[in-house]
């Protein structure tokens, strides 16, 4: 079900210039961290440290694992599955708005080698 996600979050999309697509997210990607790809299809990996539970966009909480001093949220929004890490308590709730800290993202192929761009 989340399986990967406990490590890093996986979405499949494109790269636009310096915008990531997905069906489900789009996110704005600091030109020294977008890689060339020619719009061809990527995968962006992100550590749910890096995933903050503050502003942005609305998710749903599927799941949620109390950690003693963080909480990890699984979420979804469409399709799209996401892990984010929360510090401090935190109160169950159906929806959470979150951001991601895009200095952090990394990409790799779309492929079965799946190497990092």
């Amino acid at each position: 079900m989340f399986g990967v996600t406990i490590l890093c979050t996986h979405v499949e999309g494109e790269l636009q210039g310096t915008q990531f697509v997905s069906a489900d997210l789009t996110l704005e990607i600091p030109a020294d961290r977008a890689p060339n790809t020619n719009n061809k299809k990527v995968v962006l990996g992100i550590r749910p440290e890096d995933v903050s539970v503050t502003g942005g966009t609305c998710a749903t909480v599927q799941n949620y694992e109390r950690h003693g001093d963080h909480t990890d949220l699984f979420l979804t929004l469409g399709d799209t599955k996401l892990s984010a890490r929360q510090h401090g308590t935190s109160a169950r709730t159906d929806t959470v708005d979150f951001s991601i800290d895009n200095s952090k993202v990394h990409f790799f192929s779309s492929d079965e080698n799946g190497v990092r761009l």
